[in-house]
């Protein structure tokens, strides 16, 4: 089995502004919304956690960027 999601952003993604309208999250417009492949990566650590649900470590050490 692979599983594949890229970490890198593009430049528009910082700062993002979310809008929540209609049940939609969209952006503002003056950024990129910025799940990206944030998305597929958190879906990615989800998969890790059911294979292997004792193993989790501790989160602390990381930041959000």
């Amino acid at each position: 089995m692979l599983l594949s999601a890229h970490l890198d952003t593009v430049p528009l993604a910082t700062k993002v502004l979310p809008v929540f309208e209609d049940g939609w999250i969209l952006s503002d417009g003056k950024t990129a919304l910025g799940a990206e492949d944030k998305a597929g990566l958190t879906i990615l650590l989800e998969v890790a956690d059911l294979l292997h649900p004792g193993d989790r470590r501790d989160p602390r050490p990381w930041r959000s960027c």
